[in-house]
């Protein structure tokens, strides 16, 4: 899809899908299609049948109807277009440098904490596998547990705060910010996913350990099945989003199939907490508040995250009007405050022991 300046006639980078466009067509002229989308945006595309080699007769076909007066009204609104077009990269790049010295700032302190303070370093939980054994002499399964290794339970802090700080960076490392704008053009961002596929695992397994949970055979579960719900979504994502084009009615059910996968997540943690009562009943006030915190971070980080997409797709408020850079922002938002929530509880709560 070609955009083009009223001004100088010449062919701007194709328009994003935060722009939804219409398929009407505009028969004015019949070599160069006119869009219009729900924000009272022009944009001027070639024939879909129209090769490369004839693209420049496009032109030229757009051009005349500036030069001769036509759609005066149409060219003003291409002049917006590309306005918009020349500031959206630029404002999301200053949005991503924003939250991008916010995470390098916060992960340089967890890494500064980390090495100078034994705590920190010392805060792990054994890691162990277990099975059960057929004894023959008893004629019964016995259960058998070997401790695999000691994890220091502060790296999974550590990891999803890099990850954070490294899907902020994109926009200004050179060759990757071109194929990370190329990307939004389409309607799809890796990087974001790439993130989101890290920082879910990080968390749930956090939040598994810190309810006691250190058996691998729940642990790689609660992993497998956070990046598979991750994974998912990204699906739901790029089949609605082809060619750079929204699809409308979504196809919603990888975004159902998400959500049940990522439901399979929590009850290893409710069995945990239950299974750690010394009680006959269940009591809330076993585990402190700031655990309780760090579960509903997790749960809050996964709901927003599926809550943006759904509304990017919906059309709803500021997504109908901004579309993908709205949802982008959106997202680099909930992750930032998602992971400092649960990484400064952690760290104060647990490591430190506060009260």
């Amino acid at each position: 899809m070609l955009g083009f300046s009223a001004e100088e006639g010449e062919a701007a980078p194709a328009p994003a899908p935060t722009r939804r466009k219409s398929k009407t067509k505009d028969k004015d002229d019949d070599s160069v299609n006119m869009e219009k989308g729900e924000n009272g945006v022009y944009v001027v595309r070639c024939d879909s049948n129209c090769s490369d080699s004839s693209r420049g007769s496009c032109r030229s076909a757009a051009g005349s109807n500036r030069s001769t007066g036509k759609s005066s009204d149409k060219t003003h609104q291409i002049d917006q277009y590309n306005d918009e077009q020349d500031n959206w990269e630029y404002n999301l790049t200053r949005y991503n440098l924003t939250f991008f010295g916010l995470f390098v700032s916060t992960t340089t302190a967890f890494y500064v904490l980390y090495f100078v303070q034994s705590s920190v370093r010392d805060y792990t939980l054994p890691i162990y596998y277990s099975s059960s054994n057929y004894d023959k002499t008893l004629q019964s399964f016995e259960l058998a547990q070997e401790e695999v290794f000691t994890l220091p339970l502060f790296t999974l802090v550590l990891a999803f705060m890099t990850s954070g700080a490294i899907s902020t960076s994109v926009t200004f490392i050179p060759c990757i910010n071109t194929c990370y704008f190329d990307q939004l053009e389409k309607g799809v961002n890796l990087f974001k996913w790439f993130d989101i596929c890290v920082s879910s695992a990080c968390l749930n397994l956090l939040v598994a350990t810190q309810f006691g949970v250190g058996d691998l055979n729940s642990l790689i579960p609660v992993a497998g099945l956070s990046v598979a719900s991750a994974f998912l979504f990204y699906l739901y994502e790029r089949i609605n989003t082809m060619s750079g084009v929204l699809i409308q009615p979504t196809f919603k059910s990888p975004m159902v199939f998400a959500i049940i996968v990522w439901l399979f997540i929590w009850p290893t943690f409710i069995l945990s907490a239950v299974l750690s009562n010394n009680t006959s009943t269940f009591d809330f006030g076993q585990f402190p508040t700031w655990m309780y915190g760090n579960a509903g971070c997790a749960l809050l980080y996964s709901a927003l995250m599926w809550l943006n997409e759904m509304l990017y797709f919906s059309g709803c408020g500021p997504w109908g009007r901004q579309g993908y850079e709205y949802a982008e922002k959106g997202q680099i938002l909930i992750s930032f405050v998602a992971k400092s929530a649960v990484a400064w509880l952690t760290y104060a709560f647990d490591v430190q022991g506060i009260n």
